[in-house]
């Protein structure tokens, strides 16, 4: 308080000096900061200013320098003002020849250090500290400072006591909160446990046969991880998670012989990862043969996770709809809508699945549900560089969806691209063929910041059997856009004509029209279904990827159900699933270095040329139904083993 009274005094007085008596110096400056005895001026015009240095002493203020009020506590002006003015008039006009050195400064602001000799603001301070004591003590002996103060010290204390009651107030809200979840997740896990008994007991036959898979799933599980605590920090260690245990076989209902599909999941533990702590030891390697911890991942394959994108199959069936009624441009929008729906579920699923080992497969059978009517086979088919296949066929609507792709990434320091290399294909029953390729993904924030994803880049289908087309367009991310995650598309015929036009959200819907004018004729192909309210709990799965991974009866025992570290991961056992996951891929290491297999030949694939990419792709050779009919497996590798 004291250096910021005398500062400004003294900026007073040095302009009362301009004003009064007309000096050359003609310094309008402003006081702007102090900074431990530094001052900041601004100074507008310094052609006559002199140096610090040409100030030699300063003149101190005595008691008879200024008046002091006793009764209202406040300090008027000095009366030596002249006195102070005068003197350093006699000391500016011995010292101007110095000034010419200033003639170039401008008008910056101009720092000088308050020395000393120039305003003796430490002697000064304490000085007006003591001015300031009297005035207190001469003031302060009247009763009605007594009370004051009295009134002052019995509010402080209300004051200590109200902030030490809200702080407790708000620990207890905290536990109440923490109880209230603890007493949910025990409800929860007590229905599903309750469940899972009276499963086990109506398909014992099925649990026989996946028994051993099933003891270790239903093993106590501790869900703190302890891994490696460089990969993530626990949100909270007194708070003990209670394992949810769900029914992993589905029940066979009398009635039409239906599936009861399971709807929940065990919940994901809640722990943080720090990507950046362990992405940087592999910096400039391929990322997709990374050992990463379960902690990275979800709870489902790479190939149980391209079977996800048939969420929306009754794209496909509209499309061969419109196919068998010859209208070419309606069957090629829907095509286009199932093209990107692919994404949709990308929004929030940052964690990346199990990279599947050599040989392992993944069936979902869906034909006997009028829902989907479809039924799907994928297959591990490569694993340097690794390469997935997948067949789905429709005995509902007759189409076929096939492709085989491998992802090539790129990381550039804090986001990494993921460029998908391979086709997609469809073919309808009218004798349609359509090829398309896939949109790059980046996901940012790698080393910091919350993890996203975006997809961007061209995307185009053609039919190869009337030459049309749809051209559709990611367009990327942008900071200065309030709308993101757009795509637009233009259906074109063989000519090159435009003769449909789309426009949407790959996370949400897509529209067509036939005018870009007229946006009263848009119809809404697409719309995404909205995300179960537990989502942020379940890994954001959609009930379509919950029933992703529940065990059935008569999969090949390569299945990516079977796949023991996977099984345990769901369940929350992650230090277990660790370990297994490390023996399982160092087993198919060692056999990879040691050349003690033979080249690898895929069990339900085979390879041919594409007729219209003219490159090799791996399509099916139709044996697993029928293996699967026969229920002989003894062809397939025992690759699950890790003892």
């Amino acid at each position: 308080m004291s250096i910021c009274w005398k500062s400004k005094l003294i900026c007073y007085s040095l302009e009362s000096y301009k004003a009064n008596e007309k000096s050359p110096i003609g310094m309008h400056s402003t006081l702007k900061s102090i900074r431990s005895k530094r001052v900041i001026v601004k100074a507008e015009s310094l052609s006559n200013m002199p140096r610090q240095r040409d100030i030699n002493s300063a003149i101190p203020f005595t008691s008879d320098d200024m008046d002091m009020d006793t009764t209202s506590t406040s300090i008027k002006m000095p009366k030596r003002r002249k006195k102070i003015i005068h003197s350093l008039k006699n000391r500016l006009k011995h010292k101007s020849s110095n000034a010419k050195k200033f003639e170039n400064i401008g008008t910056d602001y101009l720092p000088f250090e308050v020395s000393r000799e120039i305003f003796t603001l430490n002697e000064q301070e304490l000085e007006l500290r003591g001015r300031m004591t009297e005035l207190i003590n001469l003031s302060g002996t009247t009763p009605l400072m007594n009370k004051a103060r009295e009134i002052e010290k019995i509010c402080n204390t209300i004051i200590k006591l109200t902030s030490d009651t809200l702080i407790s107030c708000n620990k207890r809200m905290i536990q109440l909160q923490k109880d209230l979840e603890e007493e949910k997740r025990q409800n929860e896990h007590l229905e599903t446990l309750s469940q899972s008994v009276s499963n086990q007991l109506r398909i014992e036959p099925q649990m026989n046969r996946n028994g051993i898979i099933l003891h270790q799933s239903l093993q106590r599980c501790t869900t703190a991880s302890s891994f490696d605590q460089s990969f993530y920090d626990a949100i909270n260690h007194d708070d003990p998670q209670i394992p949810m245990l769900i029914p992993e076989i589905i029940e066979a209902e009398a009635n039409g012989g239906l599936r009861m599909r399971r709807k929940n999941i065990p919940r994901r533990p809640k722990q943080r990862l720090v990507t950046w702590e362990f992405i940087k030891n592999y910096i400039g390697k391929d990322i997709t043969q990374i050992p990463f911890p379960v902690q990275f991942n979800e709870p489902i394959s790479a190939l149980q996770r391209a079977t996800e994108d048939l969420m929306y199959s009754a794209l496909l069936d509209k499309a061969a709809e419109f196919g068998d009624r010859g209208d070419d441009v309606m069957q090629l929008a829907y095509l286009a809508a199932f093209v990107v729906s692919l994404y949709c579920k990308s929004l929030e699923r940052t964690t990346k699945p199990f990279n599947p080992l050599l040989g392992e497969t993944y069936e979902l059978d869906r034909v006997a549900e009028p829902e989907w009517g479809w039924r799907s086979i994928s297959e591990q088919v490569s694993h340097h560089p690794p390469i997935m296949a997948q067949h789905v066929e429709s005995f509902k609507s007759g189409w076929q969806y096939q492709h085989d792709f491998t992802i090539d990434v790129n990381f550039r320091g804090n986001y990494i691209n993921l460029n998908p290399k391979g086709f997609l294909r469809a073919k309808f029953r009218d004798g349609s063929v359509m090829t398309w390729n896939r949109a790059t993904t980046c996901v940012h924030n790698i080393v910091m910041g919350k993890l996203w994803l975006d997809h961007y880049g061209p995307v185009k289908i053609n039919n190869h059997k009337n030459g049309y087309s749809c051209e559709l367009n990611y367009v990327p991310y942008s900071r200065f856009s309030d709308k993101n995650h757009i795509v637009k598309g233009v259906i074109k015929d063989a000519s090159g004509k435009g003769q449909y036009f789309l426009s949407g959200f790959w996370d949400s819907f897509l529209e067509g029209s036939n005018s870009l004018k007229d946006n009263s004729k848009r119809e809404l192909l697409w719309k995404a279904l909205p995300p179960r309210e537990d989502a942020a709990e379940i890994y954001y799965f959609s009930n379509f990827a919950v029933e992703m991974n529940e065990l059935e009866d008569g999969v090949a025992p390569t299945d990516s159900r079977l796949r023991p570290d996977l099984r345990l991961m769901e369940d929350g056992c992650w230090d277990d699933a660790n370990k297994i996951k490390r023996k399982l891929e160092n087993i198919q290491r060692n056999k990879r270095k040691e050349g003690s297999c033979d080249p690898h030949r895929p069990m339900w694939f085979h390879s041919v040329r594409d007729p219209y990419s003219q490159e090799y792709s791996f399509v099916s050779n139709k044996k697993y139904w029928q293996t699967k009919q026969k229920r002989d497996w003894s062809v397939c590798p025992n690759i699950f083993s890790y003892t």
